[in-house]
């Protein structure tokens, strides 16, 4: 009564077979929708983003309160000027990183990326000197954050730029060439947006971390693009498009001691 029993066997293998692949495709179909969605467009590019050394966070210095005086040294933070950070209701003391001293004057960054604006309001060629960005820092940015005894500090500027003219700023942004030259990893140019300029649209990256995309002043790839520190702080020259929204601003100024 055994003797047909292999045909009935193999069958059952076979069967099983069939049923154990099927589980296996369908557990994986399923393990790919659980995964988040990241919106992202074609000019976001993944990145792995580790956290700050604490080596790289310089505090500022307690004895002098955040004050200017007695602080400017590369690599100090000091506060000079007020601006928007948790929401857009009150102005607090503005953050900046020192990245050189020059005899009687210093170079300052924002610590922060605090603000989020396009580098031009349309998709056209374009370069710093005729930007919309340049005329927001040295008209409205200027006005909104510093005061009249504040603002006779700044210096003026002739800025070098790898398309268009040389532009004198009394506010600008770092060049390709600034933001190599004055920060020595990728860790370092890492930077955080605020509240504010995340609220503003601010794209960030991992949604936890607030790093996000800063603009340079200096030409991308093509004449419609800005050069940008990505996420991961690496100085993407090729850059992203002029009118895109979702990148930040981080002011940068040369101030008179």
């Amino acid at each position: 009564m055994f003797k047909n029993t292999k045909p009935i066997v193999f069958l059952t293998v076979l069967f099983l077979l069939f049923v154990f692949c099927n589980g296996v495709v369908m557990l994986s179909l399923l393990r790919n929708d659980s995964k988040p969605d990241v919106a992202q467009t074609s000019s976001v590019k993944e990145a792995n983003v580790k956290p700050i050394s604490p080596s790289l966070i310089t505090k500022v210095d307690p004895s002098s309160n955040g004050s200017l005086k007695g602080n400017i040294q590369v690599g100090n933070i000091v506060t000079f000027g007020r601006y928007y950070s948790a929401n857009d209701k009150v102005k607090v003391p503005l953050r900046w990183r020192v990245l050189s001293v020059e005899g009687n004057k210093a170079l300052l960054i924002t610590e922060n990326c605090i603000d989020a604006m396009s580098y031009h309001h349309e998709y056209v060629a374009i370069d710093w000197e005729h930007s919309d960005i340049r005329k927001w820092l040295n008209h409205d940015f200027i006005d909104m954050a510093f005061n009249r005894s504040e603002q006779k500090e700044l210096l003026a500027t002739n800025n070098i730029n790898n398309a268009g003219a040389i532009t004198r700023d009394s506010v600008f942004l770092l060049s390709i060439d600034e933001a190599k030259k004055y920060f020595h990893s990728d860790e370092e140019r890492m930077c955080e947006v605020t509240p504010y300029a995340k609220n503003g649209g601010a794209f960030v990256y991992p949604e936890n971390t607030m790093y996000g995309w800063w603009w340079l002043r200096s030409r991308g790839c093509y004449d419609d693009d800005a050069a940008v520190v990505n996420v991961d702080g690496h100085v993407d020259g090729g850059g992203l498009v002029v009118n895109d929204s979702y990148a930040s601003v981080r002011p940068a100024l040369w101030l008179n001691l």
